[in-house]
This record gives structure tokens, sequence and C-alpha cells, in this order.
């Protein structure tokens, strides 16, 4: 193995991954971001809706523990040569992450809780998974849910 193939890939530098910088729906109906790989350990996966859940997981878990559900996502470098793309942000403290229409301006300014998607259906989709997520977390008594106002 070559120091190239040791070296921690993050978000930001995974351009052309299909697995890190995306979100992911993993079995405990939680949606995840995957925010790096290291090659020693594997994909790390943050809840995006409870940060400090961090799980570090196999690159053979992907779609078998946590799926795209076909979801056309774009990252924010490539999502400037589509016509129309929608944006659903995960940090809105009450639960209702109602998808909305980016505007060209606001692609590089999404982080990694404001995932960007290529069409309205997908975007709703997201939305759903989302809530769902939110509803299992406030019934768990997660501390997470607790800061976010539910």
């Amino acid at each position: 193995m070559t120091d190239q193939d040791k070296r921690v890939v993050l978000a930001a530098n995974a351009r052309e991954s299909s697995v890190i910088g995306l979100w992911w729906r993993g079995w405990n109906e939680q949606v995840y971001y995957c925010d790096s790989h290291d090659p020693s350990i594997g994909l790390w996966m943050t809840n995006v809706l409870l940060p400090s859940d961090r799980r570090n997981v196999s690159p053979q878990a992907i779609s078998r523990t946590f799926h795209s559900g076909g979801l056309a996502m774009v990252k924010p470098h490539a999502a400037v040569q589509f016509d129309e793309v929608w944006c659903v942000d995960a940090t809105c403290p009450t639960g209702q992450f109602l998808p909305r229409k980016a505007a060209p301006s606001d692609l590089a300014g999404c982080g990694w809780q404001q995932p960007l998607l290529l069409d309205e259906f997908d975007a709703r989709r997201l939305m759903t998974w989302l809530v769902r997520a939110h509803v299992l977390l406030a019934q768990s008594g997660s501390e997470g849910c607790a800061r976010r106002g539910v």
C-alpha cells in the first residue's frame, strides 16, 4: 500500500466519490452523512440530526446497511451545471425540513447539513426521511432533540 492509499479522504477532497460527501439512510431509519474514509478503518458516517452520533463502518455497509434510496443528490461543486437544484436544511430546530429551490448564489454556502438534490420529488422524499428520523430521536429521548427544540 502506497502513502497515497493510506491517506484519509475527506468530503471536500472526494469530488468524484459516489459515497463520501453524500447522505445515506441507515438501518435504524436515521439519516447519515458520509464525511470521510480512512483506509485503515473504513467510512465515517455522521447522523445529520445528531452529529454526536458518528459511526465508523465498513465500505461493504454501503447498499447493505446504509442506502441512498435512489435519491439524485449532487455535490455543491457540481450543482452549478444544473438548471434547477433543491435543498433540504437539516439544521431546522423545529423539525420542519421543507425543501426549497436553491438559488445559484446559495450553492457555495451549502454545508454538509444542507444536501442538494436534482428534483423536488427527491427533496420531498428526503424531507420524509428526516421527519421520520426526527420523530424517532424525539421518542428515544435523545439529547440532540432537546437541543433542537423538540
